[in-house]
């Protein structure tokens, strides 16, 4: 070409070299040596000098807005009639609006290995042809890919970089032993109580590299890997169905069910801590729970034999209740545990209910957020079905009805897997499980209840140890100290601890401690 007003004589070349193989057309992929030989080459025949390169590398597309730092480093510094040169139109983009709005702006002309140019009307509208059957052919290999990565894996074969736990051969997965022994030794202690942050410290401590070789395990990185359905080899196909394309797997569906529990439940306690405290752990059960009748809460270490009123030590609670720990615990589980037995015994449907909403199900977490999920594209696919006949059912009747097919077809999948759910709305087994395991020691705690005051010291003993018997079985059975606050805080609607009646007073729990259940 020769130059005209609109060139400054200068040329830069823009590279890019796609992963997507055969994306450069009936040419073949072209290096990234061989572009810029090409750019070289087109510069020269139009007597322009390439003053700076902008290569992308490998695996930036075109079709993409927002993916070519490169791109938009080229467009910041363009200067007003300076020529951009790539080896094909494809190269450049195929977004061809967003690239002539870009170039232009910038006031720069497009030059191609091809013969393409934008400094003449007819090379204007030879490029915009070109663009748009470049864009049209890059959707072609996007559907063909998608197409093709649907086919794989209804063949049992999988695509793309291998999951960690197994080898990958010519698409074909198979168990990696090492990597799936350290992998069950991790479910092995979620499942007991560790956190997912311990473990992550514990692989990058032991150099355990993932598959991208590096050591730095996060817990984020562990969630997403001990949750993915890979685990027990499934892989999701694009209508949202499963399929099974691994025989031996890293976890059965068992333990993986019940590491996907352990790891939910440890969020949802997390959370539910975090949101009602900003200060150390709680270390007893009535911490934080249990109030003052000044108002204010009652607090106690763990190696404390008292609930004081946190105000106390300051002089501000003129009240000054000051509760021992060992009598007010047990008082309050007896409490629980007379509320659940009642329960049982009475049948009321209309308390178990109103108890379901507070403490929740007895369907597991992981199933509760499976069904949230599938409720949710559920609800996507109605609006999608809304929105269409809206827009395309009077203009386009045929595109109406082939949209509402595919979006119906998506629905009734996800209205399957959520019919298979085992959804138990009923909280009975939480309120069963307490009133079972403290049963015994209720028992036996009441029989001392009975006794008169003056009971011998060998019984006041054993009072004692029966009472931390039953706060420690409390404690067990609920899954730990944290549930069992949990439940507490769900089950009474307040916890109130009073002063002595009069000074030096013996503690007497029906005398020191008062408590209205929220059911």
């Amino acid at each position: 070409m020769q130059k005209n007003i609109e060139s400054n004589g200068k040329a830069v070349a823009y590279l890019r070299l796609s992963t997507v193989k055969g994306e450069g057309g009936d040419r073949g992929q072209e290096t990234i040596e061989t572009q810029r030989n090409r750019c070289i080459e087109t510069a020269l025949r139009a007597g322009l000098e390439i003053v700076d390169e902008y290569n992308e590398g490998q695996g930036m597309s075109a079709f993409k807005a927002g993916n070519r730092p490169e791109w938009d480093r080229m467009l910041v510094e363009l200067e007003p009639g300076t020529a951009v040169i790539g080896w094909a139109t494809s190269r450049i983009s195929r977004n061809h609006e967003e690239s002539w709005h870009d170039i232009e702006k910038a006031g720069g002309i497009v030059l191609t290995n091809e013969g393409g140019t934008s400094e003449t009307m007819a090379g204007r509208q030879a490029l915009d042809y070109k663009w748009i059957a470049d864009m049209h052919y890059s959707q072609q290999i996007s559907h063909a890919v998608r197409e093709g990565h649907y086919r794989s894996k209804m063949a049992g074969r999988h695509l793309g970089r291998r999951p960690f736990g197994y080898d990958q051969e010519k698409a074909v997965l198979t168990l990696n032993i090492e990597e799936a022994t350290l992998l069950r030794n991790v479910a092995k202690n979620i499942i007991k109580g560790a956190s997912l942050r311990s473990e992550s410290i514990r692989l990058s401590e032991e150099g355990v590299k993932t598959v991208r070789g590096a050591t730095n395990w996060t817990p984020t990185t562990l969630s997403r890997l001990m949750q993915a359905p890979m685990m027990v080899g499934l892989a999701e196909l694009p209508d949202g169905t499963m399929k099974q394309i691994v025989d031996e797997t890293v976890l059965d569906p068992a333990t993986w069910q019940e590491v996907k529990n352990a790891i939910a439940k440890r969020r949802r306690h997390n959370g539910s801590m975090e949101r009602s405290s900003v200060g150390p752990k709680p270390q007893s059960l009535l911490s934080g729970i249990a109030t003052c009748l000044c108002g204010k809460g009652m607090g106690s270490g763990n190696t404390e034999v008292a609930y004081r009123c946190n105000d106390r030590a300051t002089g501000v609670c003129e009240v000054g209740a000051h509760n021992q720990k060992r009598g007010t615990d047990a008082y309050i589980v007896q409490a629980l545990y007379s509320f659940c037995t009642s329960l049982l015994e009475d049948g009321n449907e209309e308390k178990l209910a109103e108890l379901g909403k507070i403490w929740g199900t007895t369907t597991d977490q992981a199933t509760i957020a499976e069904q949230r999920r599938l409720e949710g594209e559920i609800a996507v696919c109605d609006t999608s079905i809304e929105t269409l006949a809206e827009t395309l059912a009077a203009s386009d009747p045929v595109a109406f009805a082939a949209g509402v097919k595919a979006i119906s077809s998506k629905r009734a999948n996800f209205q399957s897997q959520l019919d298979t759910l085992e959804i138990d709305e009923t909280p009975v087994t939480w309120v069963a499980l307490i009133a079972q395991a403290l049963e015994d020691t209720a028992n036996d705690l009441a029989h001392f209840q009975e006794i008169e005051t003056h009971i011998q010291i060998k019984e006041k003993s054993d009072h004692g140890q029966c009472q931390l018997r039953l706060v420690e079985e409390f404690i067990k059975v609920t899954g730990g100290l944290d549930e069992a606050r949990e439940i507490l805080k769900a089950a009474f609607a307040r916890i109130t601890c009073k002063p002595a009646p009069k000074a030096y007073a013996s503690f007497i729990d029906v005398e020191r401690t008062e408590y209205e259940l929220a059911v």
